[in-house]
């Protein structure tokens, strides 16, 4: 009867595990992170820098037979928002210029410099002589308009002070009328360069670089260095102190680990940075606390921070998650009771030593006390003998490191010796009945 019930009671636990086993596979099959089918990336104008970014990730994940689709746009803002409403998976989006709330940041993707352009023969020599200019900042909503803004006001240049056109810098090859225009990008963006290329144009610098460094903490010292972008009359003529701020490639807080895994191996692995020579190496990234890091970005580059790899772990393996916390639980109770345990012990031998250090202190003590009342040379040599035997069976037995760094050791040991050499001293001294015969 017994063994009847007891293949029963097997037959059930069986089926259990195995519907167990079948529910996890299935719940790990309905929420394991995939790629998008096709991934969208918002960048900005079609021939600016961030497109220029956009379609060399489009061409590379296209080779690996991915879906992918970019989107021209007015810049930072509208990037950062269509993440926001996950109208977009990836998008460009510049340090400083936007908030970055509801926005994970996957890698930085190259300095973006700021760029004071004025027509040759516009009399512009400084940001300061912009007052009363045509001055193109920008499309609105754009980061390139909003980082004008922030260098304006620190030269205490306000809207009312400038006759603002919210264009693309582009629009100083159609529009005569505008005088100059800051812009903020990077050094490979085409459209500069096209711009520049026509030599009606230069560069001014920021005399304040260093202070716009300090005052804002996404701005860092730049130097343009001279003939960088036309060696024929030189632009710019002599090298040119500005500043920079940093691009992101960005997605939403909730994007698949499996999308930014994917991105990051596209920037890192294949080599893109022939194509974007501007692309900052993965080694020169400097993990900030203060970004908005997607956790499996974060892990990639700080490997010691495993936050983000283990949330997704548990996020993937959802069906069995409650046994691998109870297993971690029970693995750091028993580590936290060994740990314990171990200090336990180790006070208690802490505690024996120095009792029996104690112990040696009272010997030499007593040693001392005879010294004062020993008039012979040999009561003082077998004092003597005692303090070294003392010595010798205390360091012997003491060998605890962390008893011989502890003060009362030193002052044990400083007692010897100046015990042992009082003992000395006193047998080199000539003696009374020395003296007397003599």
């Amino acid at each position: 009867m017994l063994t009847a019930w007891s293949k029963i009671v097997r037959r059930w636990f069986l089926s259990i595990m195995a519907l167990v086993l079948v529910g996890s596979i299935v719940a790990w099959f309905w929420t394991r992170e995939t790629v998008p089918g096709t991934i969208r990336i918002v960048a900005g104008q079609s021939g600016g820098m961030y497109h220029q970014y956009a379609s060399a990730l489009q061409k590379l994940l296209e080779s690996q037979h991915r879906r992918v689709t970019v989107e021209a746009t007015r810049g930072s803002g509208e990037n950062a928002e269509r993440l926001r409403l996950r109208t977009a998976d990836l998008g460009f989006v510049q340090a400083g210029a936007v908030s970055l709330e509801g926005v994970s940041v996957i890698a930085p993707l190259a300095l973006e410099v700021v760029h004071v352009i004025v027509r040759r023969d516009s009399g512009i020599h400084s940001v300061g002589t912009l007052r009363g200019k045509r001055v193109a900042l920008g499309l609105p909503d754009s980061g390139m308009r909003s980082t004008a803004l922030q260098v304006l006001a620190h030269y205490r240049l306000k809207e009312p002070d400038l006759h603002i056109e919210n264009v693309y810098f582009l629009e100083m090859l159609k529009n005569p009328r505008l005088d100059a225009a800051i812009v903020t990008t990077g050094i490979a963006n085409p459209d500069l360069a096209h711009l520049l290329a026509t030599r009606e144009f230069s560069l001014v610098p920021l005399e304040d670089a260093d202070a716009l460094e300090l005052k804002f903490p996404h701005f860092r010292k730049f130097e343009i260095p001279r003939g960088l972008y036309d060696q024929g009359p030189g632009i710019p003529e002599a090298s040119l102190t500005t500043v920079a701020t940093t691009s992101y490639l960005a997605c939403h807080p909730d994007a698949s680990a499996a999308l930014v895994t994917e991105m990051l191996n596209a920037l890192y692995d294949f080599h893109l940075q022939e194509s974007l020579p501007s692309l900052i190496p993965r080694h020169q990234v400097v993990e900030t606390s203060k970004l908005r890091w997607h956790p499996v970005a974060r892990s990639y580059f700080d490997p010691f921070d495993q936050l983000g790899f283990t949330a997704n772990v548990m996020e993937s393996l959802a069906a069995v998650k409650e046994l691998l916390v109870a297993l971690g639980a029970a693995i750091f109770l028993g580590w936290d009771r060994w740990r314990r345990v171990r200090e336990l012990e180790h006070q208690a031998e802490m505690l024996k030593l120095k009792n029996r250090l104690d112990e040696f202190l009272k010997q030499t003590i007593d040693i001392e006390r005879q010294f004062l009342t020993a008039p012979s040379p040999a009561r003082l040599q077998e004092l003597l003998d005692a303090v070294s035997r003392v010595k010798l069976q205390a360091l012997e037995e003491l060998t605890h490191e962390d008893l011989r760094g502890d003060r009362m050791f030193s002052i044990f040991l400083l007692q010897c010796g100046s015990l042992s050499q009082a003992l000395q001293g006193k047998l080199s001294l000539p003696q009374t009945g020395e003296r007397c015969s003599e």
